[in-house]
């Protein structure tokens, strides 16, 4: 069977997936965590409180979009699907062979994590229907969440993390 291009630029079919060693999987296990405490602290700050509030954490969106106060939009969706991918790591980190798997949902998370809405302030900016002036810094779970998945994938391919 040949190579697609992609096998050779990464060399995908020259590095083994093994299995989590237990080094490997506490540091995976470490990282999901992480991930999961980003869901309580601020995604976005704006300069002037939109809908009474000023830091947005993924929580009080997805609270308010559930209460139909914001609408869901690409940055909402990209948002909740990296959240979602989050537990079913843990989860499949659980099990002994999982770690094609793992290296799955990683690709996955990665793709969803350059796409340019997760990191675009216009598509915020539309989201939150605030004018084009108005201020919006990154909160410190948009500082770490764009980089967890891309760290999974790079810990699946480290296979020497484990001797």
């Amino acid at each position: 069977m040949s190579a697609g291009w992609v096998d050779i630029i990464t060399g995908w079919r020259q590095r083994q997936l093994l299995p989590f060693g237990d080094r490997r999987r506490l540091f995976a296990l470490l990282l999901m965590s992480l991930g999961v405490f980003t869901f309580f602290f601020p995604l976005l700050t704006f300069s002037s409180p939109v809908h009474g509030r000023a830091r947005w954490s993924a929580l009080n969106i997805a609270a308010e979009v559930v209460n139909g106060n914001l609408c869901t939009d690409d940055f909402v969706i990209i948002i909740a699907l990296l959240y979602a991918l989050l537990p079913t790591v843990l989860i499949a980190l659980y099990f002994e062979n999982s770690h094609g798997f793992v290296a799955s949902i990683a690709s996955l998370g990665s793709g969803l994590t350059v796409s340019r809405h997760l990191l675009s302030g216009h598509c915020v900016k539309d989201f939150f229907a605030i004018p084009q002036q108005a201020r919006i810094d990154a909160g410190p779970a948009l500082l770490v969440l764009p980089y967890i998945m891309p760290a999974l994938l790079l810990l699946c391919v480290c296979n020497f993390l484990d001797d």
